[in-house]
């Protein structure tokens, strides 16, 4: 059988093409060993939906030929005998599609990758089985429907007919997934293997290896990649952070078909990287050099990245390597090693690992004589280290908060944080960040309470205007980050300037979910109030969960975070940031 996939739509100088390989047993007829044709755009999302009309054209033309070859399919006008004819041959053509695309790659596979197929076809056959248990058609209608329109057969979707025609689909679609799976072990021994049709010596058209797959550069596809990753990462400044990361990547191992990359070519990288200065485009004494430059410098230990971000290139780079693998099935058939090449050069952590605070470390910084003081000259300056305390939010969320998302739940009487992006200049790192978080009683006690209805007197909007007099709306959180480094320098805590630290702004919230952990509170809680993604927690059946009550939040969670012994909550009351 003939099936359009994502694997036939190919880039070349710029624009998207359709591709798709003629059986073996047709290209006498057909003089070619494949379709081959221009979908005019540059554009992979309106290439898919141009792709599938081309795909389907091509392949009821294919079908017509296969009649007309007059071996046994489709040589007849009946719509029964038609419909027998299609499931008869359903489960060889499944298999002999699959033995097409493996004599057109050339190998040989990663070692990880036979293991991999066959885990992917068990799925499938999983899946298969449920739905026929359910007595199902929805998963397989696509299937049926492309098949029923390849071969010119109607029929009315909610009849007898098609449902029994489905079910008779499905059924054949375990027995190839089931068969799949053995061969993807090497194993052949299945009676169909015994009549699989001889290849044929026939006028080929050799395919350009421009055209082929594994032709595909690394500046080809990075677009398409980021393009994706915008649909599923809202963070402007992530997203930036992204393509710094591949720009620079492109830079170090040169723009070149993806398929060409060595392992050797992952070590040198990470081997340069470990070399690199951090902020290079930002920093005057490295900005605008060349890498060669740069590695001819001799730059001090504490001007390099950090493990933490260049586990971030790790990662990403991965990442990109992962969807080029699956955007272009099989480009990457020694994809394992050449992950394994991003890790053999990684160096030993040479900063503290990321902890709490410790009380006594709570106690300095928060100290009232200081806190009060002339340090803290600022309404966000003196809010936000407790607000990260005391809700343990990311830095962005809070200097972001509008007097709107400060609310009361009509039900229980508690007053929250409502945290979600629903105004245009807000962004949330995942989408577990949108929740609600109840206010711990000693932020009411601080007088936060007073100092929103006094804003909204005044027609203020932000919890915090005058930081948006100067901050960045894109990264509100910049200017209040290098205060506070600065500000917890100044207490004795973390590293000094310019060195690696421990302690953060965000170590607040470490130390909130820490102290919720030692309390032996349900972890499930603490990722709804901090707004972690699900992790451990992410089953089937937390998918059936509705969020737990605000007042099991406030009264399980909040309440039993106790920090009276660590903040003076009478000497660190200050009116005048009650009110601006």
């Amino acid at each position: 059988m003939f099936r359009f996939t994502p694997s036939h739509l190919h880039r070349q100088g710029g624009v998207w093409y359709f591709r798709m390989a003629v059986p073996q047993r047709l290209r006498p007829l057909l003089g070619k060993s494949e379709v081959k044709r221009s979908l005019g755009t540059g554009y992979l999302r309106l290439a898919r939906a141009k792709g599938q009309q081309v795909g389907a054209a091509v392949v009821r033309f294919l079908a017509l030929l296969e009649n007309t070859q007059g071996d046994g399919i489709m040589l007849t006008d009946n719509p029964q005998e038609k419909l027998q004819a299609i499931l008869d041959s359903y489960v060889r053509d499944s298999l002999e599609e699959w033995e097409e695309h493996k004599a057109s790659t050339p190998g040989p596979f990663d070692a990880g990758f036979p293991k991999g197929h066959a885990t992917a076809l068990r799925t499938l056959e999983e899946k298969a089985k449920d739905a026929l248990a359910r007595n199902s058609t929805a998963f397989f209608e696509p299937t049926v429907d492309a098949l029923l329109e390849r071969h010119g057969i109607t029929l009315d979707k909610d009849s007898p007919q098609y449902r029994r025609f489905a079910l008779e689909v499905m059924k054949r679609e375990i027995e190839a997934a089931r068969i799949g799976q053995t061969r993807a072990l090497g194993d052949y021994s299945d009676a169909y293997a015994a009549t699989s049709p001889v290849p044929t010596v026939a006028p080929i058209t050799q395919t350009p290896a421009h055209l082929q797959p594994s032709a595909v550069t690394l500046t080809e596809g990075i677009p398409l990649f980021m393009e994706e990753r915008r649909q599923k990462e809202k963070s402007a400044k992530t997203l930036e952070k992204y393509r710094t990361i591949l720009a620079e990547f492109v830079e170090l191992v040169g723009d070149r078909p993806v398929a060409s990359l060595t392992r050797a070519d992952m070590r040198e990288y990470c081997r340069v990287v470990h070399l690199l200065p951090k902020n290079r485009t930002r920093t005057k004494a490295y900005k605008g050099k060349t890498i060669q430059q740069l590695l001819a410098m001799t730059i001090p230990q504490s001007h390099l990245m950090t493990r933490g971000t260049i586990d971030d290139r790790f990662v990403l780079v991965s990442t990109l390597l992962n969807w080029f693998n699956v955007e272009y099935p099989l480009t990457l058939p020694h994809l394992a090693q050449l992950k394994s090449g991003l890790e053999v050069s990684r160096k030993a952590p040479t900063t503290e690992k990321k902890r709490a605070y410790s009380d006594d470390e709570l106690r300095i910084l928060f100290e009232p004589s200081v806190y009060t003081g002339k340090k803290v000259n600022k309404a966000w300056k003196y809010w936000l280290p407790l607000l990260g305390l005391l809700t343990g939010a990311r830095l962005g969320e809070l200097c972001q908060l509008l007097l709107t998302d400060i609310r009361q739940e009509d039900a229980s009487g508690i007053w929250y944080f409502d945290i979600n992006e629903e105004e245009e200049d807000k962004h949330l790192k995942t989408e577990a960040s949108t929740r609600r978080t109840p206010m711990h009683p000693l932020l009411e006690k601080l007088g936060l309470l007073r100092r929103v209805h006094m804003l909204q007197k005044q027609k203020e909007t932000y919890l915090f205007p005058s930081l948006f007099l100067y901050a960045n709306p894109k990264d509100p959180g910049k200017a209040p980050s290098k205060w506070f480094s600065g500000f917890r320098r100044g207490r004795g805590l973390g590293g000094g300037p310019g060195e690696a630290s421990p302690l953060t702004f965000h170590t607040l919230r470490n130390t909130f979910i820490t102290k919720c952990k030692y309390l032996d509170i349900n972890r499930s809680r603490v990722k709804e109030i901090v707004g972690h993604e699900a992790g451990e927690f992410d089953d089937m059946t937390g998918t059936y969960e509705d969020p737990w009550p605000l007042k099991r939040l406030y009264e399980n969670v909040v309440c039993k975070l106790d920090f009276s012994d660590v903040l003076d909550i009478e000497r660190l009351q200050c009116p005048k940031w009650q009110e601006w």
